[in-house]
């Protein structure tokens, strides 16, 4: 029989070093399985509610559904990620999320179904990621090497990227060829498989002891650190206005393949998977690069997906399009794992789960920044808001490369 063990721990290409962790390993198959479902649940769910209510409002509200608990309790599940037993967590949540995907496979089978019970499950999806995301993350640096901590931040990433590429596709064909509950039953043996995976993760001992005071309290106590802590502070500001002018173009691809480029659906589905890629690559090479000058590439990349969006606009042709916004993936693939590894560089490891929970409440504003975009899409075009977009980028990221010299030389 084949030690699985002893073949990770032997692993010794450097983009992948974090592989020799067995318990890394368990970690980064559960978490990857894990989204995979996430990510099926996530399309079936939307082709189920628009094919019998037909309204899009209704698709937004129970996708806005999961968001809303990020927004209000992200920094309560941070603190319960940081006080209790981070593997505990991770096994409740799961199957607290199987759960849920086997509640939607019976109400379908036996044809109950009706959209507000997507809208409840969808809160309680929301409010599983608010502690199940903040666990994962803080449980990473409990087993790994400070020096190996980054590489594995990167490669968590590079499995969400990868889930988010394919669970989407097959999700979308077992739909058409099955049913949807085959793809809610599908999902719902992914979280089996992930939950089994993540029992086998050993704890390593806890030398703190667990303080007698209230979650809420500690909370708070995680807000006041991050504000006191300058560095930590400002990486998250500038990620946040890097990230809020690049993600409405996500949202507003498909304005830009009808409008500009003329197409259909198809052109839609090769835009997305070209920048699905390109976030992949941008993870991997996150994983492979040496502890130096990680401030100066953040910065970069965001000048980089300021030149990317700056080329939509101004090149109209389709297939241009396509390998720019690959690049532009590639770009927003390789901030979000460096804004983390920057924020967690000199962190008191108490406050890694509070600390990324705000980091996922702050993503939980992201759709904000779509609806004004998408409003002045209609108004002016989606190339002049893109052109826009890539302007602000180009500007941001140049004011903080002359100005933030402490974060350029950031290693």
């Amino acid at each position: 029989m084949v030690d699985l063990k002893r073949v990770f721990m032997n692993i010794s290409i450097p983009t992948f070093k974090a592989f020799n962790n067995f318990n890394y390993c368990l970690i980064w198959v559960s978490t990857t399985l894990m989204i995979c479902s996430h990510q099926m649940v996530a399309l079936a769910q939307s082709y189920w509610i628009y094919d019998n209510t037909g309204s899009a409002t209704i698709l937004g509200v129970v996708g806005i559904a999961a968001a809303i608990p990020l927004l209000l309790i992200a920094p309560i599940g941070g603190a319960v990620a940081d006080r209790f037993n981070q593997k505990k967590l991770m096994i409740m949540c799961q199957t607290l999320q199987m759960s849920f995907a086997w509640a939607v496979v019976i109400l379908l089978v036996m044809d109950l179904m009706v959209w507000q019970h997507l809208l409840v499950i969808g809160l309680g999806y929301g409010i599983i990621w608010a502690t199940n995301g903040p666990a994962r993350q803080a449980l990473l640096p409990k087993i790994l090497d400070k020096s190996v901590l980054p590489n594995g931040i990167a490669l968590i990433t590079a499995g969400m990227s990868i889930a988010g590429l394919i669970a989407p596709a097959i999700a979308g064909v077992l739909y058409a060829k099955f049913s949807p509950e085959f793809v809610f039953f599908v999902s719902s043996m992914l979280s089996v498989i992930s939950l089994l995976i993540a029992l086998f993760i050993r704890m390593p001992k806890s030398k703190d002891e667990v303080k007698a005071t209230k979650i809420t309290s500690d909370a708070i106590d995680g807000l006041k650190y991050l504000w006191s802590d300058f560095p930590t502070r400002t990486v998250l500001i500038i990620g946040m206005v890097f990230f809020f002018m690049e993600s409405p173009v996500h949202s507003l691809l498909s304005v830009l393949v009808v409008d500009v480029y003329k197409l259909e659906s198809e052109g839609l589905g090769l835009l997305a998977a070209m920048l699905g890629v390109g976030g992949l690559v941008g993870n991997i090479f996150i994983a492979t690069m040496p502890p130096k000058k990680r401030g100066l590439i953040f910065i970069f990349l965001a000048f980089l997906s300021g030149c990317a969006l700056m080329g939509v606009s101004l090149i109209p042709v389709y297939m241009a399009g396509v390998i720019i916004l690959t690049f532009q993936g590639f770009a927003g693939g390789g901030q979000y794992p460096m804004m983390q590894i920057l924020m967690l560089k000199n962190m008191d490891p108490k406050y890694y789960g509070r600390i990324m929970s705000i980091i996922m409440m702050f993503f939980g504003f992201m759709p904000l920044a779509v609806l004004p975009a998408g409003i002045a899409s209609d108004i002016l075009g989606i190339r002049t808001i893109i052109i826009i977009l890539g302007v602000g980028l180009l500007v941001t990221s140049s004011l903080t490369l002359f100005t933030q010299k402490w974060l350029r030389d950031m290693d």
